[in-house]
């Protein structure tokens, strides 16, 4: 049982600080659905327990109670106004050096940027979540060679008013799938695919792609360059943006540092 401030258990990507993460930036998915650069990140409770799983398999359910506020995506208006947060997670090592991550979650609060609305807290925000991590990694040789391949999938129903005034529930769709291989000792490369609905404009759909460089001059610090081109939608139902963006990371780590989930 954990309690206070914590990123919630939603997925993969919402779980980690930006400074784990292989990338420099977020998702679309997770900046259009899941609540931006901070995501689902609350005050409140959270409760797990291993389950009995048949043989070879890890399994553990984590249930989650927050105070109901997290930035762009839910707001509490009322103190009973909370958020809830349910995964599941599966793990199984397939072979010596390789193992297989999956999970499912589920998330629930009160829709932001409604307090205007006569019953703000009758309007709420479901969001829905899988993901699947494939890992290879090599005991005797880990620090040489090692990828990863990832994907998560998200679904958003938002209750919110239309422009004139009427309740209404948009349905978004986001996923991403990513890719990075460790090519020896100092350098790993990899890659990002994108895509996502927006969670107040279904209708708006943001595409894009990541190209990752790494390089590590010790294992405390981290060079990353990142190549970005976004095909983004604006305001305009049929109107995108084209965005070829190049960004810069520079990593290093001093003192003691807790280790980060698996």
């Amino acid at each position: 049982m954990k309690v206070g401030k914590m990123r919630a258990d939603f997925g993969k990507v919402n779980t980690i600080h930006n400074h784990a993460l292989p990338w420099i930036d977020r998702p679309l998915a997770t900046n259009n659905l899941v609540g931006g650069e901070d995501g689902i990140d609350d005050a409140g409770i959270s409760l797990s327990h291993f389950i009995a799983a048949p043989k070879g398999w890890f399994m553990e359910g984590t249930a989650q109670v927050y105070r109901g506020d997290s930035d762009d995506l839910f707001s509490a208006y009322r103190r009973q106004d909370l958020g809830v947060v349910g995964h599941l997670r599966a793990y199984r090592d397939l072979s010596e050096s390789t193992n297989l991550d999956l999970g499912a979650s589920y998330a629930r609060g009160n829709s932001a940027g409604l307090a205007t609305a006569v019953s703000p807290s009758a309007f709420f925000t479901n969001l829905y979540g899988a993901d699947a991590t494939l890992r290879w990694k090599p005991l005797r040789r880990a620090v040489y060679k090692n990828f990863l391949l990832r994907t998560e999938l998200f679904w958003s129903a938002r209750d919110q008013l239309s422009p004139l005034n009427i309740f209404q529930t948009q349905h978004a769709f986001g996923m991403y799938t990513s890719a990075e291989y460790r090519v020896n000792r100092r350098w790993t490369v990899g890659g990002r695919f994108d895509r996502s609905g927006h969670a107040t404009a279904a209708t708006l759909t943001d595409t894009g792609f990541s190209g990752i460089l790494t390089y590590w001059p010790s294992e405390f610090s981290q060079i990353r360059g990142q190549y970005r081109f976004g095909h983004l939608a604006v305001a305009n139902p049929g109107d995108f943006s084209n965005a070829n963006e190049f960004l810069f990371q520079f990593l290093f780590v001093m003192g003691a540092h807790g280790a980060h989930p698996f």
